[in-house]
């Protein structure tokens, strides 16, 4: 019909919906063959999902997709090192700023590696007390599980997992 239905998640959108929607074909076989669905399609007939950079415009003839940001290549910066390592830090912390509620702990989705890791010192020393990592660790599969070092970086930013 003429209505619209919005949700960050596929399930959280299931429950609004009065009955669960029929399973999409495309979406399901490019599941299975691990590929990605086309155009934005899940699992379910009818329900599709913007991609990076995409919004939902609607008006009175109805709703289009489009874009509103893309990605654009630039020519790396000839800095110094000790520059370069400044802008790093200032664009994470503002990264880290956008997503900062005043007075509330913040999240962080650690795994170990180098980008989780600078976020969570960035999140450790701005944050409300309280702040929390969170990680998916494997204890039983040592060639994938990163708790060592999500552990050591827990510590060092300050951060209780």
């Amino acid at each position: 019909g003429r209505r619209a239905w919005f949700a960050t998640e596929v399930n959280g959108l299931i429950a609004l919906l009065p009955t669960r929607p029929a399973p999409d074909a495309d979406a399901v076989a490019a599941w299975l063959t691990a590929r990605p669905a086309p155009g934005g399609a899940t699992l379910y007939a009818g329900i599709r999902s913007l991609g990076p950079g995409e919004l939902l415009e609607l008006d009175r003839d109805g709703g289009r997709v489009r874009r509103y940001w893309r990605p654009t290549y630039r020519e790396p910066l000839d800095l110094p090192r000790a520059e370069l390592d400044g802008l790093i830090r200032d664009s994470l912390d503002r990264a880290v700023a956008r997503r900062d509620t005043p007075g509330a702990p913040l999240g962080v989705l650690m795994s170990g590696g180098l980008d989780s890791t600078s976020i969570a010192v960035i999140a450790g020393e701005r944050a409300a007390p309280g702040a929390l990592a969170f990680s998916a660790t494997f204890p039983d599969y040592p060639s994938i599980d990163e708790s060592p070092w999500i552990d050591t970086m827990e510590s060092k930013a300050g951060i209780e997992g």
